[in-house]
């Protein structure tokens, strides 16, 4: 009991100590807030802002804030800097007085004058909707690093001590608050665009509009545009920004090489009549590094670094899609046709698998993973290079295509309606095999690698499945070699192996595993008599509603084992890890479990 009261009281105690803890501490943080918020020079929110003017012995700048985005009134009416002015308003709100001078301390009139404040360093002055502002700045004091301050001009006025740092932070002129974004846009909003090269060796234009969701290259040739590039090319042109103002009055635009520019960079915005256009003229000739540049709508004449300008252009003259086929999606391909010399066949898609159709030939269920492959290499398929109508298409091998790719598209890729688009594959030359879709007018170069990926049989690309069962109907299985002959039977849940002794159940459940979802490496074709599948090495029986009958060769030079099943018409590949486990279960190490993925795949 006594030692229950002395836990309690030790509680109490802690707790009260936290609880005092914590008041104390609140207090001095709220001391320290209400201290800093009395030593503040203005109380008022940098939000409330709306008018602003920075004048100097040089200079005045008049800002205003309308539709919560400031400008520049005066001296010339521009965009200014959002950044710039936010933490110029946050720096006059927290302004902080170090000493307060008041009226009966100062010791004479003149002394206003020997502080500065005849020909003020600085003027600031601002306005909320409800009071006016204002801040004088005088000179240095001599001795430690403030500045003498006054928030009126009247002699009545206190003198403040403030950071000369501060002070001089708050010293900007307009090229410090004006905006040095080039272009202002929504890359939604824009619906065409463009570079002109108006001087040089030789003019050129390129157009690019938008139809719908789609990109279209106008000029120089009507062809596809590449989004994906194009919203680079947007993120570029926003990224733009100013180095230097050179002038604002527009006059002698000639020794800016700007009375004619070299190129016309140039947007248009729906909802604007007019297009934003970048002119840009001479390099700076004290700086190859440098260009000078303005925008048509105004006189401002700035600088802008070469090698960002080079940039731009050079990616809108690639903005050109370089892949063979327009955008489109997996979901949209129903049918898939090769048509060779010694090859016909076609890919149906129904519900979620892909099928075979060759002419009299049964219909086979297609490896559906290297259909998805293949539909996703033509999606991503590209031109090394595109060929304009320079060559008729036998230049090309294309008037007897050596072979045609067909696809059938639901919706289309360039209509809302189902549509068919082939794909022609000409001569080979150089690495590269020259093709044409049957919707543009356009001769690509595709790598040859395209064309070692295409099926060259009717079971290149048939499912890999041999047997598909439900282990359950698999009821007996017998195994017949050269070497020995077993069966394994169910018998009371359990499998029984007869003919072979030292069994481990658990290798008789792999076997059953890999006999009821046995998959090949790949298809051979039709048998040959070198597979020897006709004398084969082993026969496994299976024994379920319809009995299999497995026959296994010889090894092949890829590892693995021929063979196939007695009635069908392909043989194939078998794995030879799952043939060693088939033909002897009960041999150490077990690999089944190495083998385990090859025969769920």
């Amino acid at each position: 009991m006594k030692n229950f009261r002395s836990t309690l009281l030790l509680f109490i105690v802690t707790a009260l100590l936290i609880v005092y803890i914590s008041f104390f501490d609140k207090r001095i943080k709220s001391t320290e807030e209400r201290q800093r918020t009395e030593n503040e020079l203005f109380h008022v929110e940098s939000s409330d802002i709306n008018w602003l003017q920075i004048k100097s012995p040089t200079e005045t700048v008049i800002l205003e804030k309308k539709d919560n985005q400031w400008k520049i009134t005066s001296p010339l009416r521009v965009d200014a800097d959002e950044r710039t002015i936010d933490r110029y308003l946050v720096d006059l709100q927290y302004l902080e007085v170090r000493r307060k001078i008041s009226q009966n301390e100062i010791p004479k009139e003149d002394i206003l004058k020997q502080w500065g404040f005849s020909n003020p360093s600085l003027e600031v002055s601002f306005r909320t909707s409800k009071e006016k502002y204002d801040l004088i700045i005088g000179r240095k004091t001599a001795v430690s690093e403030l500045v003498y301050a006054k928030t009126s001009m009247g002699t009545n006025s206190p003198i403040y001590l403030i950071s000369s740092s501060i002070a001089d932070s708050l010293k900007k002129g307009l090229d410090d608050l004006r905006s040095r974004v080039v272009f202002h846009f929504n890359p939604f909003n824009i619906e065409k665009c463009g570079i002109r090269q108006l001087s040089g060796p030789s003019f050129s234009d390129y157009v690019v509009l938008k139809k719908g969701k789609q990109w279209e290259l106008q000029k120089p040739v009507l062809a596809r545009a590449d989004g994906t590039k194009l919203e680079e090319w947007f993120n570029e042109l926003l990224s733009l920004r100013i180095d230097k103002f050179v002038s604002d009055d527009g006059s002698n635009l000639n020794q800016y090489g700007l009375d004619s520019p070299k190129y016309q960079i140039w947007i248009g915005q729906t909802g604007k009549k007019e297009e934003d256009k970048l002119l840009i003229g001479n390099s700076v000739s004290s700086n190859s590094k440098e260009i000078y540049a303005k925008m048509a709508s105004n006189n401002s004449v700035f600088i802008l670094q070469t090698d960002l300008i080079t940039r731009v252009v050079q990616n809108f003259v690639d903005i050109r899609d370089k892949h063979v086929f327009p955008a489109f999606t997996e979901d949209q391909v129903d049918k898939i046709g090769f048509q060779a010399k010694n090859l016909k066949l076609f890919y149906v898609k129904k519900a979620n698998e892909w099928q075979a159709e060759e002419a009299g030939r049964e219909m086979m269920l297609a490896n559906k993973n290297k259909i998805k492959d293949f539909i996703e290499s033509l999606h991503n398929l590209e031109s090394h290079e595109i060929k304009q109508q320079q060559m008729e298409n036998k230049g090309y091998g294309l008037d007897n295509p050596e072979e045609t790719i067909e696809m059938e598209f639901n919706p289309g890729i360039t209509s809302d309606k189902a549509q068919k688009v082939a794909l022609y594959l000409g001569k080979t030359e150089n690495g590269f095999v020259y093709a044409k879709n049957s919707i543009e007018p356009f001769v690509y170069t595709l790598k040859e690698d395209f064309i070692k990926n295409l099926p060259k049989t009717p079971w290149d690309w048939k499912d890999l499945s041999v047997i598909q069962l439900d282990p359950q109907e698999i009821t007996q299985w017998d195994v017949s070699s050269a070497l020995q002959s077993f069966s394994v039977k169910r018998k009371e849940g359990k499998l029984v192996s007869t003919g072979i002794s030292d069994m481990d159940e658990e290798k008789l459940k792999d076997c059953l595993e890999f006999l009821s979802h046995l998959k090949a490496v790949r298809w051979l074709g039709p048998p040959t008599q070198g597979m020897e599948l006709s004398k084969p090495q082993v026969k496994i029986t299976i024994h379920a509603k319809k009995n299999y009958v497995l026959l296994i060769g010889l090894s092949l030079p890829t590892g693995g084992r021929s063979a196939l099943i007695e009635g069908e018409p392909l043989a194939f590949e078998l794995d030879e890890s799952i043939y060693k486990i088939l033909v002897s279960p009960k041999s150490t190490p077990n690999p089944s479990q190495e083998a385990q993925p090859q025969a769920s795949r």
